[in-house]
Formats: structure tokens, sequence, C-alpha cells
């Protein structure tokens, strides 16, 4: 970001800053799937699910197909994450045969 000093990115407001987020994929995903999970509010997070998160992020905007848990699933698509980096999600090996197959 040229000519953005840290002062003057701070002093922006919050829209400008989620859009600014948004357009990168990483942190994205990242943001996307833990807003969708803390929403719920029910899940008890371990260590393992940030880690998950962490390779989700890198994996949804860059590969094609990505199989994952249903919660994150179910969390990628409410915020139309497969449909923006335009991959394939799953979440068991038998749908990813099925639609490999087909």
């Amino acid at each position: 970001m040229a000519n953005l000093s840290v002062d003057s990115f701070f002093a922006k407001d919050k829209a400008w800053v989620t859009d600014f987020i948004n357009d990168l994929p990483s942190l994205a995903v990242q943001m996307a799937i833990r807003d969708q999970t803390l929403r719920g509010g029910s899940k008890e997070w371990i260590v393992n699910d940030h880690r998950d998160i962490e390779h989700l992020s890198v994996a949804v905007p860059y590969c094609d197909i990505v199989v994952t848990e249903k919660v994150a699933a179910n969390a990628l698509r409410r915020q139309k994450l497969d449909e923006k980096y335009q991959m394939s999600l799953f979440t068991d090996l038998e749908s990813l045969r099925v639609r490999l197959d087909s």
C-alpha cells in the first residue's frame, strides 16, 4: 500500500479496514471462519481449531478442491467463500470420490 502510513491506516473507519482485510484472501478466510464460529457461541475452541483455520486460510483461496469438517465448511458456505474463490468444498471423502468419478 503505497503512501499509506501506519497512522493513516489506523485512522480509517471499520468498513474500510474490513474491506481491506477481505481483499487479502488468507485473512478473509480466517476472519470468516472465526466470525461464523463465534456467532454460534456453543463451540469450545481447542488448539487444533486454530491450526485448521490456518491451513484453510491457504487452501481455500488457492486450491480447487478442499475437504474439511462440517463446522468449517458451513462457515465458508455462509460467507460464500467457496463461490468467491471458485472452489469445490466437501465434508467427506465419499462425496469427493463421487464428484471425481462423474
